[in-house]
């Protein structure tokens, strides 16, 4: 478990090593609009509007990318908000700061009565997004796009600002608080895991043993994403992001890796 947790950090800090420089080149002027990288692209700009960028392949690029992403996630889940999003990462660096990140209380932050209802924000973000795209009016959601804020934040405006200021300071106490409840692409691969489970399309899922359980509900508490895992041995919750948080917390299985390597030795 420890092994599947360092190889996690190893990936997302080399995504987010790649994240900073493209956002290097973004804010130097060398490369063109965060957008033509961005998976949600197909979103924000809309399908229609690609005849409009032939002649640049990033774009078009972008958005098969995002497709692609899409495809990955009807098998595999949300693995890229654990592993590859430079957003989950920071999100997660922002909360590390809170001096009571790692104690219990301050993993029940955020009541479950209330998280319920927000969660369901992403899909508003996500509808609101596609309407003002097909509309033509992408540039509305753009000006508040933390994506857009960060790699242009030299022409910055109040709305940039006052977005990025949300997220930072709602996730220095609320971990993961972007993609909870305001990402749309979050929001657009939940929707697609939704369609593969009605087309019955195998999906990956964390399990675990209802044998080895104490009920001691570390891994409800300690779930970036406030899913309940207690609940059933395989976590099937779409917001799933594969961090695989709840073993690691489980006194039980910290036991048994334990004693399987004291054997070892």
């Amino acid at each position: 478990m420890l092994k599947i947790d360092k190889q996690r950090r190893y990936i997302q800090l080399f995504f987010l090593a790649v994240s900073v420089a493209l956002f290097g080149l973004l804010i130097a002027g060398v490369l063109p609009i965060a957008h033509a990288y961005c998976p949600n692209a197909a979103v924000c700009f809309g399908c229609l509007n690609l005849g409009q960028s032939i002649g640049n392949w990033i774009f078009p690029a972008a958005i098969i990318g995002g497709l692609a992403l899409l495809l990955h996630t009807l098998f595999n889940g949300r693995k890229f908000c654990g592993y590859a999003c430079p957003f989950g990462t920071i999100q997660e660096l922002i909360f590390s700061l809170n001096k009571r990140s790692g104690k219990r209380q301050c993993k029940n932050a955020m009541p479950h009565s209330v998280h319920n209802y927000l969660k369901w924000l992403k899909y508003v973000v996500l509808l609101a997004t596609a309407f003002l795209a097909w509309q033509g009016l992408g540039y509305i959601y753009m000006k508040f796009c933390p994506v857009m804020s960060l790699a242009h934040i030299q022409n910055i405006r109040i709305a940039g600002l006052l977005s990025l200021g949300v997220i930072t300071i709602a996730g220095f106490f609320i971990e993961r608080f972007w993609c909870n409840y305001l990402c749309p692409y979050a929001a657009l691969m939940n929707i697609a895991q939704w369609i593969g489970k009605i087309l019955h399309l195998p999906r990956q899922k964390v399990w675990w043993s209802k044998d080895c359980c104490v009920d001691c509900m570390l891994c409800d508490d300690y779930c970036p994403m406030r899913i309940k895992v207690q609940k059933s041995e395989k976590v099937t919750d779409a917001d799933c992001i594969y961090c695989h948080r709840c073993e690691l917390c489980c006194p039980v299985l910290t036991k048994q890796k334990r004693e399987l390597q004291g054997k070892k030795k």
